[in-house]
């Protein structure tokens, strides 16, 4: 048998009371056990959480908590931009990446952007080519392997952005949905400016929404 004992009051508690008040009161025996709300009107999800107790069933895992097959599947979304990516990663530079590795390579010859070398993009640009190969070497993949490991953060900072306006749910399609896109339903596998800016563009905006929830 199972007893819930509630003393009212006028607001209800969050949905998230019933596992993290320290108001709550478990007291259980061998046959059933009996919960009990101090100053606070008992969530719906109080009953089947007695009900579980007095089965000897484990709490349910709090909001914040993810368990290992989530956090296999989020991995998976993340790694779609690296391997959409693999396929194309030595092809030949298009126009714009010419250019970009051009200025990237005087740049690492102690070269100075827009005055030894020219193009009418912004300099960091420049830069992620330059660190590009200086972690993978002077090849054409290598600034395109780099930008795949950005989409990739990007793709989890979107779950995250997702998650937190919405839930869980949300974030997963939203990661997918983003993840997809890459290089099948709107950007190319190339490694060109726009793919460079999403990811401090995600962060910020992520950051954004945290300062305004706290």
């Amino acid at each position: 048998s199972v007893i819930v004992h509630i003393s009212r009051r006028s607001a209800p508690p969050h949905r998230n009371d019933c596992y993290t008040n320290p108001s709550l009161v478990v007291a259980a025996s061998g046959e059933g056990a009996c919960l009990r709300l101090k100053n606070e009107e008992t969530p719906m999800s109080v009953a089947g959480e007695a009900r579980r107790l007095a089965l000897g069933a484990p709490a349910r895992p709090a909001e914040g908590s993810l368990s290992l097959g989530r956090i296999a599947l989020i991995a998976a979304i993340c790694a779609i931009p690296l391997v959409l990516y693999l396929p194309f990663l030595t092809e030949p530079f298009m126009r714009d990446e010419g250019f970009y590795a051009a200025v990237a390579q005087q740049l690492l010859d102690g070269g100075i952007p827009y005055r030894d070398a020219f193009d009418n993009k912004p300099p960091m640009i420049f830069v992620w080519y330059a660190l590009s190969f200086l972690m993978f070497g002077e090849t054409v993949w290598a600034p395109r392997l780099l930008v795949s490991l950005l989409l990739s953060a990007t793709t989890l900072l979107i779950y995250f952005q997702g998650r937190l306006l919405f839930g869980r749910r949300a974030g997963l399609l939203a990661a997918l949905a983003f993840a997809l896109s890459i290089g099948l339903a709107v950007f190319e596998t190339n490694a060109n400016t726009e793919y460079f800016m999403l990811l401090p563009l995600v962060g910020s905006v992520y950051c954004f929404t945290l300062a305004e929830r706290n």
